[in-house]
């Protein structure tokens, strides 16, 4: 929840509840077991767990609190996936973090988490972004939608689930 309790050993509250830290946020993100989020000013923070890096700090240490993301980058889209998190920064060029093994990353590479935000292979005008359980797309300032990873999802017009480690356009006008 961010507040600095360990709900593992203590019964989470059924009410709202304040984030530690009393960081403004002007967006957030949640999955399953991290969530993420931009503050005022354009920097972003997780919390949760983070086994393979997906909140984005340079480490694998879970964190019951708000930890800044790596990096001086300013954020005005973030989203969470099942183990990764996407960002796109405020002069439009996509970020990822954290889980990798079909290349929902879009970096070029899959396999090894990557513990910091990386910067998505040829994205400089995205506008938004989402991110999947092992995929993530994005629009780019023109409209034309854009997804990276694993899954049929990726609307390539592809059959099976070829996995795809760079942004590729999405099939249709």
């Amino acid at each position: 929840m961010g507040d600095g309790v360990d709900y593992v050993t203590q019964l989470a509250p059924s009410v709202p509840h304040p984030v530690a830290g009393k960081i403004t946020f002007v967006a957030i993100s949640a999955h399953a077991d991290h969530v993420c989020g931009i503050a005022t000013g354009g920097a972003a923070y997780c919390w949760g767990a983070n086994q393979l890096g997906q909140l984005g700090n340079g480490s694998t240490a879970s964190s019951n609190r708000p930890v800044a993301v790596a990096g001086e980058l300013r954020f005005k889209v973030i989203s969470v996936g099942a183990a990764h998190t996407c960002a796109v920064t405020t002069d439009g060029a996509g970020y990822c973090w954290g889980a990798n093994p079909s290349g929902q990353l879009g970096n070029g590479v899959a396999g090894e988490p990557v513990l910091t935000p990386t910067r998505v292979a040829g994205d400089d005008r995205s506008t938004l972004v989402s991110a999947g359980g092992q995929h993530t797309c994005a629009l780019d300032s023109d409209a034309v939608a854009f997804c990276w990873g694993l899954g049929i999802g990726l609307g390539e017009g592809a059959l099976g689930y070829p996995a795809r480690f760079v942004p590729v356009r999405v099939a249709g006008p």
